[in-house]
C-alpha cells in the first residue's frame, strides 16, 4: 500500500479537550490500578446532562486519554519491557 495515500499536508492530529478524567489516584504510578475508581466529567459548557443517556445501556466506552503529567525527559521513546521488568 502507498504511504502517501490519503495524507494531507500536514501530520498533525488536532485534538478538543470535551472533558476530564478524575481518578482516586494520587500518585502517578505505571501500575495497580485495578482498585481505582475514575468518573469521566464532559464539558458541561459544551454538552448538557443528557448527552450520556444510554450509555449504561453498552458494554464498554472507549476513552482517548493525553496524558498530560508526565515529565518529557520519563517518555520511553524506545523499546522497554512492560512495567520496565527484567524478564
Amino acid at each position: 500500500m502507498d504511504a502517501t495515500l490519503n495524507r494531507s499536508s500536514s501530520d498533525d492530529i488536532v485534538m478538543k479537550l470535551i472533558g476530564r478524567v478524575r481518578s482516586s489516584r494520587s500518585e502517578m504510578l505505571d501500575d495497580s490500578w485495578g482498585s481505582e475508581t475514575a468518573v469521566v466529567e464532559l464539558d458541561s459548557f459544551r454538552f448538557s446532562p443528557d448527552s450520556l443517556l444510554g450509555l449504561s445501556d453498552f458494554s464498554h466506552a472507549e476513552i482517548l486519554f493525553f496524558l498530560d503529567k508526565v515529565e518529557p525527559e520519563k517518555i520511553a521513546r524506545d523499546a522497554r519491557r512492560p512495567r520496565n521488568n527484567t524478564n
